[in-house]
């Protein structure tokens, strides 16, 4: 026998009395860190100074006793059968090993399911699955994870009230703050001493969102600017009828204004090309275009020469709509026009193109105009 059972060997390695093997290796080792024997003796070596040597040493033989108790209790504990006849012992019992007769029967564990498989399951979703287990122990029993995973709760055991078994454990999985990949863990079944596992896997995947394609809408076509409404004509005025008068009517006066009258109409007449000119009937109004101004309308009118005085330098022209109506950008209506002088007076402007956004046209047929040359403005 190379065991004291007067000895706590669970205590000295901080285990429970049911830990499993691989619960006693970790607080092995994690004992063995602490003490930091090799630490010391590393000191010892490097240090000079002979008291400082001596209190190193006297750590150093405290520690070593503390490592045999951690040794002895490591290696009894590891042994199933050893570990056996010391529990047996600390209950007053004979030990296992020389106990006459049949040996104890090992226990017998027994799962509902041989894999708890969860599957593929979207991220941050959930679920739980229950087994049951079965069997038979003479001591003891644990149920713990191998490792707590960070994607289950912790194992939700029922037992029955009366025996050991059955057992009902559930294991629920919570998936929100973990990364999409496969995972996989054990829960632990101790029994006497005996280690039983059941293997438990998950894969997490990412939600795949559907994207929706946009539905196409049509370009919607820009409003044509409806034609303004002709203005009303005004209502003629009433004719002014003076009353009677007994003062003599100055026939002389009436009939040389007359005359002068005719004169001008025959000047203004021969001035105007009539072989070009598409007359309008219309009165001195001033027309916007899209109102009684089409594309082809041709109008006379008077040139005057340039920084000219002379009144006299009048010179007849056509303005011939070629094209239009267009909208510019703030909204205006222009037509697009040729200048054609019927005289070639020797200007530089026969024959330009440009755009008119007002028209004055006159009874007779001469307009007035407003031109931009060039592009649209």
């Amino acid at each position: 026998m190379n065991f004291d059972p007067t000895k706590d060997y669970y205590k000295i390695l901080g285990v429970p009395n049911n830990a499993t093997p691989e619960a006693i290796r970790d607080a092995y080792r994690k004992r063995v860190k602490d003490i930091g024997l090799d630490r010391l003796i590393g000191l010892l070596n490097k240090t000079t100074d002979a008291d400082v040597k001596k209190v190193i040493q006297e750590q150093i033989d405290l520690k070593t006793e503390t490592m045999k108790e951690i040794n002895e209790a490591k290696e009894v504990l590891s042994d199933s059968l050893k570990r056996a006849d010391y529990n047996s012992m600390r209950k007053g019992k004979a030990p296992a090993s020389t106990v006459s007769g049949p040996p104890p029967p090992k226990p017998e564990i027994v799962f509902s399911k041989s894999i708890l498989n969860f599957g593929t399951v979207n991220k941050g979703d959930g679920g739980s699955k229950i087994v049951t287990i079965t069997g038979s122990a003479q001591d003891s029993i644990q149920i713990i994870w191998e490792t707590q995973p960070a994607w289950a709760k912790p194992l939700l055991i029922e037992t029955d009230p009366v025996s050991t078994f059955p057992i009902t454990v559930t294991v629920e999985i919570k998936t929100g703050r973990i990364a999409p990949a496969s995972y996989s863990t054990d829960i632990i079944v101790t029994a006497d001493g005996e280690v039983f596992r059941l293997p438990v896997h998950l894969k997490v995947v990412e939600v795949m969102v559907p994207k929706v394609a946009p539905t196409p809408t049509r370009p919607r076509p820009k409003p044509t600017p409806a034609a303004p409404h002709p203005k009303p004509r005004p209502a003629p005025a009433p004719v002014y009828t003076p009353p009677p008068s007994t003062a003599k009517i100055p026939w002389g006066w009436i009939i040389g204004a007359l005359v002068i009258l005719g004169v001008i109409t025959m000047l203004r007449a021969n001035s105007n090309p009539s072989s070009t000119i598409q007359t309008k009937n219309c009165l001195m109004s001033r027309l916007h275009v899209g109102e009684t101004v089409n594309t082809g309308d041709s109008y006379w009118y008077l040139y005057q020469t340039p920084n000219s005085g002379d009144s006299s330098m009048f010179f007849p022209a056509t303005l011939t709509i070629v094209g239009g109506p267009v909208t510019n950008d703030q909204g205006e209506v222009w037509w697009q026009v040729r200048v054609d002088w019927n005289e070639n007076p020797g200007l530089q402007h026969l024959g330009e193109v440009g755009w008119a956004q007002e028209i004055i046209v006159h009874f007779d047929g001469s307009c007035e105009y407003l031109l931009s040359p060039g592009v649209l403005p």
